[in-house]
């Protein structure tokens, strides 16, 4: 089969990059569990590897209090109130790189280049919720994972996590919040494994009481308790002690920028056979520390 090729190499014939690269990301953005909960607003600021996002905040004003005897007099002056930023590295590649007998006939079989897609895409939401599920670990060897601004993040440790005791910890994960001053309206998730889910569900005599119904509403959604949205992943972090790392936060604690999918395919040299590769760029970080509270679970 003879294509028509750049400089670089990269196939042109039936298949189209900018399309299988769209379709790859669609199926990506559908699979994410860990990356739905985060902030994205940074997102179109990343070109290339290496990149540097700054992420602005602004500081909470003071509140002050006018007797009414006094409403037509002076006020304090205007406030400083300042702001901080910090910086979001990007430096996360995963990649794919597999053979297709021959891609103009696979894409001649229907369906057939969109099941590639989907498992593809599958596959790297998989690795994008990995890291994610992790982002709350100190990393010597990553920028975004420094131990001094990760110190911030409240734990509850759960020595003892079993149906018997999983609400208490829950409740005492809601209690941390609320006196961080986190808003009973503000959504929060609690992302947690099968089996610590299956604890919770079974400190239930029905499971209806724990809004178990067919409206999911976002991709891990099993239930909710105490105003936390119950989400389910087999990517819920657990560290070399067997400790489940189950993620309580706000949709603004960590932030979450996919800068590029690229897709390429070609004619390796040493088969007869087409190839196809890509890759995606991305990278995290706990913007919020005070909006994040660990829930360190030891099963009973």
């Amino acid at each position: 089969m003879a294509y028509d090729k750049n400089d670089a190499g990269q196939v042109y014939g039936k298949f189209i990059p900018t399309i299988w690269s769209s379709a790859l990301e669609k199926e990506l953005e559908k699979n994410l569990v860990f990356g739905v909960n985060t902030t994205r607003e940074y997102e179109g600021e990343v070109k290339k590897i290496g990149d540097t996002v700054k992420i602005l905040g602004t500081n909470a004003p003071t509140i002050y209090s006018l007797a009414r005897e006094n409403a037509g007099g002076s006020i304090n002056p205007a406030e400083e109130i300042g702001g901080y930023e910090q910086l979001l590295h990007v430096h996360q590649i995963r990649y794919f790189h597999y053979k297709i007998s021959k891609i103009d006939k696979a894409q001649s079989i229907k369906g057939l280049m969109e099941r590639h897609a989907t498992d593809t895409g599958y596959q790297l939401a998989d690795a994008v919720d990995q890291y994610l599920a992790s982002i709350h670990v100190p990393d010597a060897d990553n920028l975004n994972k420094k131990a001094d601004e990760l110190a911030q993040i409240e734990k509850v440790e759960a020595t003892d996590f079993s149906k018997d005791t999983v609400l208490s910890y829950l409740d005492d994960a809601v209690q941390i919040a609320r006196e961080h001053n986190i808003p009973t309206g503000k959504k929060m998730t609690a992302t947690m494994t099968p089996k610590a889910y299956r604890a919770l569900k079974d400190a239930y005599q029905h499971v209806s009481e724990i809004g178990l119904n067919n409206e999911v509403l976002e991709k891990g959604q099993v239930g909710k308790y105490s105003n936390l949205v119950i989400k389910m992943s087999n990517n819920t972090y657990v560290d070399d002690e067997g400790v489940e790392h189950i993620q309580i936060k706000t949709d603004d604690a960590i932030a979450y920028v996919h800068g590029m999918t690229e897709t390429f395919a070609y004619e390796p040299q040493d088969a007869f056979t087409d190839a196809v590769k890509g890759f995606i760029l991305f990278d995290a970080k706990v913007v919020r520390p005070k909006e994040i509270i660990i829930l360190e679970a030891t099963h009973a």
